[in-house]
């Protein structure tokens, strides 16, 4: 369906006031469930392509197999039956070359990027768990449903798994190789971002044996997640998981690494210099202040916070503390150990040399905290569909 305009012919007939009609085709922005599908191809955003493939759903195959080509012929060469444990979703995956990249992964870029899977088109690592989960709900749903049915989707699976075109999908090694792989890509990021020299981070920013720098921002959904997960980690491993809480002030005027903060991020900047105020008052007392402001749903209201420090530390020592020298260093170094840690989303979980990036799900925590702590964990799960 083009779109009508009515514009000038050439500069002769455009003084004559002729006019003639062309016809412009509008861009289409491929939807399925309600999701647009997503459009970045940055380097975290197309590990996937290398190492795992997303999932079809059903009418994936109506774009990608051609009209005139036998379905199942087309399957043996371009798909393959993903097997699951007891319980599982059994899918359809792209067929992938011998190194583990997709199929259709070519020449660094997608050769179906229009038309491609499901479960690579409409994901990203800019999300977090919560919005993967969104998108992979209908997914699952539309997949069950194809199987229950018997549709051409279930039997092009059941065909390849009876033909031994069959992938494993993820075990340990490729959960250890993905992790790896968004360390490096984390580490490459790092070195090349422009702004203030960061500050390297060591054990002197977490100098307890199994401790961990957390960054997180008050007014930051993802961090405030954390903050119950890491309460609950704790109460797990005790003493032997000690937290060291860095509140990153999170506005371009106060932090030379965000270049645009969106709207409300300046109040961060607010909540990390009063709750760093308080400690800097008063030590102990910044636990506290910290667990009643992360222990809501939303953050209290900013002079809400501002009356309950004076009530913890005293109205002097507070506003001490808010015009000192010290908290002004204190927020910096913050500043640069974000920076030093890639700067970009946040929360952020820091131990030694190892960063945990963004809001992770159970699975990615524990391994982390598990290479802390000692536990046997399973390996880590970057976001995937």
């Amino acid at each position: 369906m083009g779109l009508r305009s009515i514009t000038p012919c050439c500069e002769r007939e455009a003084a004559s006031g002729r006019l003639c009609e062309v016809n412009m085709e509008l861009p289409v922005i491929r939807n399925e469930f309600g999701f647009a599908r997503t459009q970045c191809g940055c380097a975290r955003c197309s590990v996937f392509c290398r190492f795992m493939p997303g999932y079809l759903i059903p009418s994936d195959l109506e774009r990608l197999i051609p009209p005139e080509e036998d379905p199942f012929t087309w399957a043996r060469s371009h798909l393959r039956a993903l097997m699951v444990a007891p319980g599982g979703m059994p899918s359809l995956v792209p067929a992938q070359q011998a190194d583990g990249h997709c199929h259709w992964y070519q020449d660094g870029g997608c050769a179906v990027w229009q038309n491609s899977p499901y479960g690579c088109a409409f994901f990203d690592q800019h999300m977090n768990q919560e919005a993967h989960e969104q998108r992979n709900q209908p997914g699952r749903k539309v997949r069950q449903e194809a199987f229950e049915q018997n549709t051409l989707y279930a039997q092009l699976w059941q065909a390849l798994t009876d033909g031994g075109l069959v992938t494993a999908g993820r075990g340990k090694e490729l959960n250890e190789r993905l992790y790896a792989e968004f360390q490096e890509i984390g580490r490459r990021e790092n070195q090349a971002a422009p702004g203030p020299e960061p500050l390297a981070i060591s054990e002197a920013d977490a100098p307890a044996q199994r401790g961990v720098v957390e960054l997180f921002a008050y007014t930051c959904p993802a961090s405030r997640r954390l903050h119950h997960e890491m309460q609950r980690a704790q109460s797990r491993h005790g003493d032997q998981l000690v937290l060291h809480l860095l509140p990153v002030p999170m506005c371009s005027r106060c932090n030379a690494f965000v270049e645009e903060g969106d709207p409300g991020q300046h109040r961060a900047c607010e909540y990390a210099r009063l709750a760093w105020a308080v400690k800097i008052a008063e030590a102990p007392a910044f636990q506290t202040f910290h667990e009643w402001l992360m222990q809501p749903h939303e953050v209290p209201r900013l002079p809400a916070a501002h009356r309950y420090a004076g009530t913890l530390v005293g109205p002097d020592a507070l506003e001490r503390a808010l015009t000192s020298d010290k908290l002004e260093e204190d927020l910096q170094h913050m500043v640069r150990v974000y920076g030093s840690a890639g700067r970009g989303r946040l929360p952020k979980l820091i131990h030694g040399m190892l960063i945990l990036d963004g809001e992770p799900n159970g699975e990615t925590l524990e391994h982390f905290l598990g290479q802390l702590v000692g536990l046997k964990t399973t390996s880590p799960t970057p976001l995937s569909p």
